[in-house]
């Protein structure tokens, strides 16, 4: 696999550590919450390195089903950690779910037995490394921005009723995260596949979202608090499906060597931000959400 080149992690690593008390003045983020955002970095970069490795070796069930323990990670550990430290707990549990499913790639490479990876009409096309971080990074922010800042933007009741919808919301995004990674042969071979692809994300994306609406009467037999507001959850089931649709667009961006994939990634970043100061109702700032992620989507997907 190689070492990976670190001094552009450790840069951001240190810079976002270093503004966490900042963050703590200006949005109210707790700054044990910004490190472990930051941290996040540190595992993700040999994860995404030990995935491609896998996608590279044509075991793509080996690099879905890694996702799919990070997502199982992700929601479970968010639950335990976050019913007892609050938005601190959720980012923590981002990053442990991240470091678990690093380990649990290294062992499927050990265990498996690479293959041959299929032809591919760009194989001299690589984005560069700078990009290719920024956009993974940026992505992992865009999709947890919204809990992160909303303690702080919002009252502690509509927080809480934000958080009720958007927690399980998260699971629509989970569910399709990993097909970005198995898009990238199919990118690497034609834009017109790689764009049905996306476009069946989306459609699947938003399906579970209203699928989640219908069985939303579980849900809180699973949190043990009360139902979540349904047209709440619907939206941001939405914007979840809006999100996988956008990773998508990224990863099948770096396949085909786009120089910078990562700029809608940004500008919706910092748009939910604004929205979670300026909207003053759970509702509002989920219509924020959506939208700002809308707008990642159909920049990315252009």
């Amino acid at each position: 696999i190689g070492s990976p080149p670190w001094r552009p992690v450790i840069v951001v690593v240190a810079v976002l550590g270093l503004a966490a008390p900042l963050l703590e003045r200006v949005l109210a983020l707790p700054v044990l919450a910004v490190v472990a955002v930051a941290l996040q970095l540190v595992p993700g970069l040999p994860l995404a390195i030990r995935r491609g490795t896998l996608i590279g070796s044509g075991h793509m069930w080996g690099a879905g089903s890694n996702f799919a323990l990070e997502a199982v990670c992700r929601f479970g550990l968010g639950l335990a950690f976050g019913a007892t430290w609050g938005s601190t707990g959720v980012a923590w549990a981002l990053l442990t779910a991240i470091v678990i499913a690093l380990v649990a790639s290294k062992v499927r490479i050990r265990v498996s037995s690479p293959r041959e990876p299929e032809p591919a009409s760009l194989d001299s096309v690589v984005t560069p490394f700078a990009g290719t971080v920024a956009s993974i990074g940026l992505m992992m922010l865009l999709v947890g921005i919204d809990l992160i800042v909303a303690p702080g933007a919002l009252d502690a009741v509509s927080a809480d009723r934000y958080a009720l919808a958007a927690v399980p919301a998260k699971g629509v995004y989970g569910a399709l995260f990993a097909v970005g990674l198995i898009l990238i042969p199919t990118a690497r071979r034609g834009r017109s596949r790689s764009l049905k692809a996306i476009a069946a994300t989306m459609a699947a994306g938003i399906v579970g979202a209203g699928v989640l609406v219908l069985v939303r009467p579980l849900i809180p037999i699973v949190f043990g608090r009360t139902e979540p507001d349904p047209l709440l959850l619907g939206i941001v089931g939405v914007a979840m499906a809006a999100a996988a649709g956008t990773s998508a667009c990224v990863h099948v961006a770096v396949a085909r060597g786009f120089t910078a994939p990562w700029p809608p990634l940004l500008i919706a970043t910092g748009a939910i931000v604004i929205v979670a100061v300026a909207a003053g109702t759970p509702l509002a700032f989920g219509v924020g959400v959506l939208a700002a992620q809308s707008v990642a989507f159909a920049a990315s997907l252009a």
